[in-house]
């Protein structure tokens, strides 16, 4: 990750919405049924990273501001949906849901509170709010 942010840093911005954003207001850590998703600032750029992963830097994708409440994968690999929006849903200033590429994300305390409080688990269930 260290190496990462470092190469990060040495990117130009993609354009001057990406120059001026908060940052900050797009990373977390997020989760579904299916597992956890990471945005991260690495070096002053936004990267779309899976944690459970042995390194989470090989299918790490690269991340561009669109608008407040948008993202674009600008790059992936594989099948991580390159090209696609990663759009965020906000109650009070807070992010209440994510979508990365059409899958539906929440705030990992969200996710955890919701997953605690059920007794089991099922396709079509109550796996997150909605």
């Amino acid at each position: 990750l260290v190496d990462a942010a470092l190469g990060a840093a040495k990117e130009p911005a993609a354009d001057a919405e990406d120059a001026a954003a908060d940052l900050d207001s797009y990373t977390g850590r997020f989760a579904a049924l299916w597992g956890v998703t990471d945005v991260a600032d690495l070096g002053g750029r936004l990267r779309l990273l899976q944690p459970n992963q042995p390194d989470p830097t090989v299918a790490m994708g690269k991340l561009e501001v669109v608008d407040a409440d948008t993202l674009r994968i600008a790059d992936a690999v594989g099948f991580a949906s390159p090209g696609e929006t990663v759009r965020y849903h906000r109650s009070d200033g807070r992010v209440t849901k994510v979508v990365i590429g059409g899958l539906d994300v929440v705030p990992i305390e969200e996710h955890v509170r919701v997953m605690r409080g059920l007794d089991r688990i099922g396709l079509g269930g109550p796996h997150a709010p909605s």
